[in-house]
């Protein structure tokens, strides 16, 4: 009696249960995860949304603390000279005040200058390069004025033209506009790829009509910034619903931004996100 035919019968059923094993496997490995978006309004782009599937099509997106810190702007050292002249300023005696005034308006314009050609030509190196909330919160009215200003709300991100590029101009010209003011966008990323949002989370930095918008409609708080007293504050964490206790000082102010109470901005709205650790 042969037993090749048995063992050929065999041979197939292994090799049938391994295709079959193998095909389960790649399904269960690239089957989407589903979760619940953190912030559904923000259709453009949260900063440092983590995928939560093996997939490149998923959209499944969670925010996580971790996340949040990581979407913060890289920061290089072009405002550290104005963050080392503020300390030296509010500490002088009021003899030196005016020598270092003087010098505090020299490296306000070095910086105004830098940004103007930065804003038009790398919106997001202009936004890694401004000057960190946390050291505008510390500069002098008068210098204030000489820099770039931030801006932040919910308004109109429109493309004017589509042409071709010439003498300088852009192929692609586009307006921002936010509470009632009319500023020339300058966009990357996600927002580049928007020909009309209407009434969405907006911020950027602006310089004599030029706005250099975020790709993200959060703009992380940076820690040891101080949120503005009349802003809308949500303390709820929108992921775990974890509230974070916040108290006023006598002068009605937020306490500093810290590393266990990420927030971020969102239009006129700031929300804070709890501890990382407890998620």
């Amino acid at each position: 009696m042969s037993f090749k035919p048995l063992r050929a019968f065999w041979f197939k059923v292994v090799v049938l249960l391994a295709v079959v094993i193998g095909w389960q496997l790649g399904v269960r490995w690239w089957r989407p995860v589903i979760e619940e978006v953190a912030c559904v309004e923000c259709s453009v782009g949260v900063p440092g949304l983590l995928s939560v599937s093996h997939s490149t099509k998923a959209k499944a997106m969670i925010i996580t603390s971790a996340s949040l810190a990581a979407a913060m702007p890289v920061r290089s050292r072009a405002s550290g000279p104005l963050a080392a002249w503020s300390v030296r300023y509010f500490e002088a005696r009021a003899d030196d005040k005016e020598r270092l005034e003087a010098e505090g308006l020299q490296l306000a314009e070095a910086q105004r200058m830098r940004m103007a050609g930065l804003i038009q030509s790398d919106p997001q190196r202009a936004l890694e390069q401004a000057v960190p909330m946390v050291v505008r919160q510390q500069l002098p009215a008068f210098v204030l004025a000489r820099i770039e200003q931030r801006v932040g709300g919910r308004g109109d991100l429109e493309t004017l033209a589509v042409s071709v590029p010439d003498k300088g101009v852009p192929a692609v010209q586009r307006e921002a506009r936010i509470e009632g003011k009319i500023y020339q966008a300058h966009t990357y990323g996600r927002r580049a790829e928007s020909a009309i949002r209407k009434n969405v989370p907006l911020h950027g930095v602006a310089l004599d009509g030029h706005l250099a918008v975020s790709e993200n409609p959060l703009r992380v708080l940076e820690v040891g910034e101080i949120p503005p007293a009349n802003a809308e504050v949500i303390a709820v964490c929108p992921v775990s619903g974890i509230t974070t206790p916040l108290a006023k000082d006598e002068q009605g102010a937020y306490a500093p931004i810290t590393e266990e109470t990420p927030a971020a901005q969102e239009g006129y709205v700031i929300r804070y996100y709890c501890n990382g650790g407890t998620w």
